[in-house]
C-alpha cells in the first residue's frame, strides 16, 4: 500500500497482479480466456498469462517506454533479448534460402513457419521483461509468501484428487465444481487414467512444476536455515502427491533436485560435519524405507514397474514422442550445425530423419503419416533450440546461463535462500528442457530471470539469515 495526497491508501495494483501472476503459474488458463490459446499459440496455456497481459499494460500506462538500466540485471535481460533477435534473423535467412528447396507442407512454407516462431520469441522476451519487473515490485519476503501459498494450495488440490481417485462420489463433485473455472484434468480423466494432474492439462505438467519450482524452493530453505518441521512436512506431502501423477518426468526431476541439493549441502561452508552427516544419513534412510516399502507392497511394486517400463518402452505415448523428437532434432543439427535449420522448419525434415525403428508402434506410425500433411515443430525446448538455431543459438544460451550463474553467485548476499533455489532449479530446468517444450511454462522464465533480481534486492545483513526474515528495499 502507499499513501496518496488525501491521506488515504491507494492499492498498488501492479504488486497485486505480480503476486497473482506467480500464484497461478501451475494452473491452466481460466476457461473464459481459453480463446487466447489460439491467438497466442504456445504461450497462453496457463492462468498466469492473463495477469502477464494485465501487468504489462499497467507497466506501459505507468512508465511508458522506460529505458532498461545498464546494471548487471538489465544487461542480462538485454543479452536474452539480443539472443532471440539474432537467432530469429538467422532463422528467417535460412527460411528464405531453403524455401525453394523445401516447398510447403499442409499449405505452410518455411518463411511462414519461421515467422510464427519469431512471434513466440517476442512473447518470451516480453515474459522475461515482466519477470524482471516482478523482482522490482516484490521483495523476497513477498515472493516467499506467494510460493508458500502455492505449495499449500497444491497440497490441498493434490489430496482432493487422490480422494477422487480412491473414493470418487462427493470428492468428484467438489473437484469438478472447482475445475469449472479452469477446464483442466477432469475427475473422469483422473479415474480412467489413475493419475492426478491438479489444475493442469496433464500429469507431466504439474510434476514438472514440482520438479523445477517447488522442490528446489523447499530444498533451498532446508540448506539456508535448516530442516524445519514445515519444510519437512511439505516435502513429504508433495512427494506423496507427485507419486500419484505417475510421471517419469517428475520422478527424474526429483532425483536431480535431490542430487544437487546434497552436493550444495555438502559444500556449504557454515554447515557442521554433524549436519552434513545427518542430512546424508536421513536421505539414505528414506531411500531404504522407500525401496523396502515398494518391495513389500505388491500394488506399488506393479505401479513402479509401469513407471520404469515407460522409460524404455516406446509404446508409451509421452516417452515415444520425446525420443522421436530428440532423434529428429539431433539429425537436423548435424546437417545444419552452425546456423540451425531455422526454428519452425524442423517439420520439413521430420519424415526424413524419423527413426525407422520406431515405426513398429501405432503412435509412431500415426505421427509419421501426420508429418506428410502437417508441419510438425521441433518439440522439446532445448533440442528444438539446438536444431533451429545451431551453434550460434547454443553459444548465446550457454553464455546467458553462465552469466546468470556468475551474477547470482557474486551477489549471493542479495538473494539469501534464493541463491540455492536458483542453483538447484537451473540444473533441473536444463534436464526438464529435454523432455518439455517449456515455452508456456512460466516457472521456466521465473527461474531463468531470477539473477536479474540483483538489480533490486538488497544484501542480507548476514548470509545465513533466513529468507523470510530479511530486510529489503526496491529501487
Amino acid at each position: 500500500m502507499q499513501a496518496n495526497n488525501t491521506g488515504n491508501t491507494q492499492i498498488e495494483y501492479d504488486k497485486i497482479i505480480a503476486k497473482l501472476f506467480l500464484f497461478f503459474i501451475p494452473f491452466s488458463i481460466f476457461k473464459p480466456f481459453a480463446f487466447l490459446r489460439s491467438i497466442f499459440v504456445g504461450v497462453a496455456g496457463r492462468a498466469s498469462f492473463v495477469f502477464l497481459i494485465v501487468g504489462l499494460l499497467l507497466y506501459v500506462i505507468q512508465n511508458g517506454a522506460r529505458y532498461i538500466e545498464p546494471d548487471e540485471g538489465g544487461l542480462l535481460l538485454r543479452h536474452f533479448a539480443v539472443m532471440y533477435i539474432v537467432v530469429d534473423i538467422v532463422s528467417v535467412l535460412m527460411a528464405i534460402i531453403l524455401s525453394g528447396e523445401l516447398g510447403t507442407i499442409g499449405g505452410e512454407g518455411t518463411i511462414e513457419a519461421t515467422f510464427k516462431k519469431a512471434l513466440i520469441s517476442v512473447a518470451i522476451v516480453a515474459i522475461m521483461f515482466y519477470v524482471r519487473e516482478i523482482f522490482c515490485l516484490l521483495t523476497k519476503e513477498e515472493i516467499v509468501g506467494v510460493l508458500d501459498k502455492v505449495i499449500d494450495v497444491c497440497i490441498v488440490l493434490g489430496f482432493l484428487q487422490i480422494a477422487v481417485l480412491k473414493f470418487g462420489s462427493i470428492f468428484s463433485t467438489i473437484y469438478d465444481f472447482i475445475n469449472v473455472a479452469f477446464g483442466a484434468w477432469s475427475s473422469s480423466a483422473i479415474i480412467s487414467t489413475e493419475r492426478i494432474a491438479l489444475l493442469t492439462s496433464e500429469p507431466a505438467t504439474i510434476a514438472g512444476f514440482f520438479g523445477v519450482m517447488l522442490f528446489p524452493y523447499l530444498f533451498s530453505k532446508w540448506i539456508h536455515f535448516g530442516l524445519t518441521s514445515g519444510v519437512f512436512i511439505r516435502l513429504v506431502l508433495l512427494v506423496f502427491i507427485m507419486y500419484f501423477s505417475k510421471s517419469t518426468t517428475g520422478y527424474t526431476l526429483f532425483c536431480v533436485d535431490v542430487i544437487v541439493f546434497a552436493m550444495l549441502y555438502l559444500i556449504k561452508k557454515d554447515s557442521s560435519i554433524a549436519q552434513k552427516a545427518g542430512a546424508i544419513m536421513m536421505m539414505f534412510i528414506i531411500a531404504i524405507l522407500i525401496v523396502h516399502f515398494i518391495g513389500q507392497n505388491q500394488t506399488i511394486n506393479k505401479n513402479m514397474a509401469k513407471v520404469f517400463d515407460k522409460l524404455i518402452n516406446d509404446d508409451n505415448t509421452s516417452s515415444a514422442v520425446r525420443k522421436i523428437g530428440l532423434q529428429v532434432n539431433w539429425n537436423i543439427f548435424k546437417r545444419f550445425p552452425f546456423t540451425g535449420v531455422g526454428n519452425g522448419n524442423q517439420g520439413f525434415y521430420y519424415r526424413e530423419f524419423f527413426p525407422q525403428s520406431a515405426l513398429v508402434t501405432p503412435l509412431a506410425v500415426k505421427r509419421y503419416n501426420q508429418a506428410a500433411n502437417q508441419l510438425m515443430d521441433g518439440g522439446v525446448y532445448f533440442a528444438s533450440f539446438m536444431s533451429g538455431y545451431g551453434i550460434i543459438g547454443i553459444l548465446f544460451m550457454v553464455t546467458f546461463i553462465v552469466r546468470g550463474v556468475r551474477l547470482i553467485t557474486r551477489e549471493r548476499g542479495r538473494f539469501g535462500g534464493f541463491y540455492y533455489f536458483y542453483l538447484i532449479a537451473i540444473v533441473s530446468l536444463i534436464v526438464y528442457g529435454f523432455s518439455s517444450t517449456l515455452i508456456g511454462d512460466f516457472s521456466t522464465w521465473f527461474i531463468f530471470g531470477l539473477p536479474m533480481a540483483a538489480s533490486f534486492w538488497q544484501t542480507d545483513e548476514t548470509e545465513t539469515l533466513p529468507i523470510h526474515t530479511s530486510k529489503y528495499s526496491r529501487s
